[in-house]
């Protein structure tokens, strides 16, 4: 189901945290659910965090921290502007920063307001540019933008935003699909890739990669022009995964990258609507010696699935457990550009006997993903429960490693992860 359709909640009292002194509650009004957060490679004392506000029409909305997400901004609506061109609410927000601290965030744009039926009219993605560390935001320039009428409607649905990190070069990939009037989907989905290559000012016709039974798209760009796609294929229960050596501008041919048998999600216990499933990936873009490695997590029933690519996505390690133990939600994974830590968490319920409450959970690699710390609470218990949205973000530089995430309530929030830290290898030699 798209996050456009997010069903309303009854606004509730906000999780007790108040001991919790590396949480902050960031949404304070509730009903935001589907986080991105991403940090300002030129000064990461700086973050930006998005999330969908479903009071009223529902749109993204933008929040602010200049001192490491300690604090945050009060609530600044996401534009609904693309030159002559408005709209009455937006969803689906992805974060992206370029290494000179250019913050860009893309969301579908939708053109029918709250409750209009059919839900879908028409198609826009946008995606707007903030050259002051979040604190203003262009209008939107559209990656596409398709035409309102007939059935069934064309749907644009869970675009994912890479910046390469040597040219400035924003790659984004999504699933289109054709949708009835009764919101079924008609037909397979098809993946689309689409390029910028001058800050996000225009944006290249898109690249049909494969059509099946798929959703869920994830890219990432690494360096020296790798950039790997990924995304679910419900038809072998898996992510498969293309390589690119030329920056995305072409992918090579399809891999499974990671094996799940619950790829296709399920309904988690003590819930009513709630169906996690989709993958998080990351390529380590440090001048450490796992420089572009590309790390792939995903949720299994009770577990969270690791897996790694040492040859820019051609060929991956086979699945690696990290030890959930519990019904686990929204698994996420970040390197840090600075020194190649990999950083993965995910929402666990194995606390609870009673198997309702969730504890933010994290794990951290200083060998590239090979070995990890235990998995550990950076949370206080809180509940989770309905349709929550379809992904939370982890972010991390230079040591700043934060989860966004959001409770039942729609408390959206931030866990920073104090990790102890390990001891490094020497070198050989020294």
């Amino acid at each position: 189901m798209a996050a456009a359709e997010l069903p309303p909640q009854p606004l509730a009292a906000p999780p007790d945290f108040s001991r919790d002194a590396n949480v902050s509650i960031v949404a304070k009004g509730g009903n935001s659910w589907e986080t991105s957060i991403a940090i300002s490679p030129a000064d990461p004392r700086v973050m930006v965090m998005a999330v969908i506000d479903i009071s009223g029409q529902a749109r993204v909305t933008l929040y602010r921290s200049a001192d490491g997400g300690v604090t945050w901004s009060d609530p600044r609506p996401a534009p609904l502007t693309a030159g002559a061109k408005s709209f009455p609410r937006s969803v689906d927000p992805v974060l992206a920063a370029d290494s000179d601290g250019t913050f860009y965030l893309a969301q579908l744009l939708l053109v029918a307001p709250k409750g209009a039926t059919p839900a879908f009219q028409g198609s826009v993605i946008g995606v707007s540019r903030s050259a002051d560390g979040g604190a203003t935001w262009s209008d939107a320039t559209l990656v596409v933008d398709r035409p309102a009428g007939g059935d069934p409607s064309q749907n644009d649905d869970k675009e994912w935003l890479t910046v390469d990190p040597d040219t400035g070069t924003l790659t984004m990939a999504w699933t289109y699909a054709l949708v009835s009037a009764n919101n079924s989907s008609v037909g397979n989905p098809t993946i689309y890739v689409a390029q910028s290559k001058d800050r996000g000012t225009t944006w290249s016709a898109p690249q049909a990669i494969r059509s099946g039974d798929l959703q869920a798209t994830q890219i990432s760009a690494g360096p020296g022009g790798e950039t790997v796609l990924s995304y679910v294929d419900y038809g072998v229960n898996g992510y498969p995964a293309r390589a690119s050596r030329d920056g995305g501008a072409s992918f090579g041919g399809e891999v499974l990258a990671l094996p799940d048998k619950d790829a296709g999600g399920w309904l988690l216990p003590n819930t009513n609507t709630l169906n996690p499933m989709g993958q998080s990936m990351a390529i380590d873009t440090s001048a450490g010696p796992h420089r572009g490695t590309v790390v792939m997590v995903a949720p299994e029933r009770r577990d969270v699935l690791l897996t790694r690519s040492t040859d820019g996505g051609n060929t991956w390690t086979a699945p690696q457990r990290l030890g959930g133990n519990g019904d686990v939600l929204f698994p996420a994974v970040a390197i840090d550009p600075a020194n190649g830590d990999v950083v993965v968490s995910w929402l666990d319920r194995h606390d609870d006997p009673n198997n309702v409450l969730a504890r933010v959970y994290a794990v951290r690699s200083v060998d590239g993903g090979v070995n990890f710390t235990p998995p550990r609470a950076f949370s206080s218990p809180f509940a989770i429960s309905g349709k929550m949205g379809d992904y939370d973000v982890v972010a991390v530089d230079h040591g700043h490693a934060v989860r966004a995430f959001s409770t039942a309530s729609g408390h959206a929030s931030v866990a920073r992860f104090d990790f102890e830290m390990p001891p490094r290898r020497r070198a050989v030699g020294h």
